[in-house]
């Protein structure tokens, strides 16, 4: 089998109680079966304690304490069960996150989540043009991977890169080149609705892409909230908008490597249900939304600053299946910018 992530994969590492948000608090922790069976076995007062604190259910997961904080989350902020057990004896979600994969075919694929501060720092500080690296990977550390139509991913692999190399062209303003990466992938969802594959150049549309902030943000209002200080945040952007100015020259490096991390994040996904343009729209939609933001931060900016600002859009965005969902749909029922 074979695995392909960015390069910037193999930077990451936790940094624990260093950690300003950590992910052992506030989220629910869900067990895998293999885990969960190994917890079971585990003898004596740690064995005990761990039992007590787990839920029994159709997937396991540990009962949150005060504050939503991991059972096993110590006063240090550091983690009891690697403590007692080691790090291999953690469940499955807690020793890959922000970790996230795909599998399609014989290829695991992937990267690290801007949901992690660590993560997004990563991705932000990274100087070089994206690129990703392939390795050889045991069986064992793979699904059955969804075998998709060769052609469709010869097609989505291909259209992926050409979308990322423009997005990266420092000569193209990013609002152009959203315009070009939008009408583009417009052009194509149409070519494959008519089971056409072939593969068309980018081109520059002389186009501009132009958000109507002010709807996208009442939009994000109207999704789950996993954080009220988010709602209280988006509700004060509504009250104070006075224009739809998403990009300066201080930020625009930033948002084209967080474009760039949405497009290899997501559109690969076209290879399940041949869908193009929801994916582009996501990536369009969260420059447009986090861009503003840090218009609305004033100058000049950190890189932690940015990054903090990235992680808690992801938290609210990507990880929730239903807001991904309805930010997919409103690609064609209700879109928020315009290309003139």
């Amino acid at each position: 089998m074979i695995s392909r992530m960015p390069l910037y994969y193999k930077e990451f590492k936790c940094t624990a109680s260093d950690c300003s948000d950590n992910c052992c608090i506030g989220w629910e922790i869900d067990i895998d079966d293999s885990t969960a069976s190994f917890y079971d076995s585990v003898q004596g007062s740690f064995g005990d304690r761990l039992r007590e604190n787990i839920a029994k259910g159709e997937c396991d997961s540990f009962i949150l304490g005060e504050n939503e904080r991991c059972p096993f989350l110590n006063e240090k902020n550091l983690c009891d069960i690697i403590i007692n057990l080691g790090e291999d004896k953690l469940c499955h979600i807690c020793t890959h996150h922000p970790r996230y994969y795909e599998w399609i075919g014989n290829v695991r694929e992937g990267g690290i989540g801007l949901c992690c501060e660590e993560a997004s720092r990563i991705i932000l500080s990274y100087n070089q043009p994206f690129d990703f690296y392939e390795c050889e990977i045991a069986d064992d550390l793979c699904s059955d991977g969804f075998v998709p139509d060769e052609k469709l991913m010869e097609l989505i692999y291909s259209v992926r890169l050409n979308i990322i190399r423009h997005l990266e062209n420092p000569h193209i303003p990013l609002e152009n080149a959203i315009a070009d990466v939008w009408e583009y992938s417009c052009y194509l969802q149409e070519l494959m609705d008519n089971g056409d594959y072939t593969l068309p150049p980018v081109k520059s549309c002389n186009a501009t892409a132009v958000p109507d902030i002010k709807k996208l943000l009442m939009t994000l209002t109207a999704l789950e909230i996993n954080n009220p200080r988010w709602l209280s945040y988006l509700q004060e952007l509504i009250r104070n908008h006075s224009d739809n100015r998403f990009v300066t020259a201080e930020t625009e490096p930033y948002l084209r490597k967080i474009a760039v991390y949405f497009v290899w994040r997501y559109l690969i996904k076209a290879v399940f249900d041949e869908e193009i343009i929801s994916k582009i729209y996501l990536m369009a939609v969260s420059i447009f939304t986090t861009g503003y933001m840090l218009c609305q931060k004033g100058a000049p900016l950190s890189l932690e600053e940015c990054a903090l600002l990235f992680k808690d859009y992801s938290k609210e965005i990507e990880y929730c299946e239903d807001n991904l969902s309805r930010i997919f749909d409103s690609a064609y029922d209700n879109p928020a910018f315009c290309i003139i």
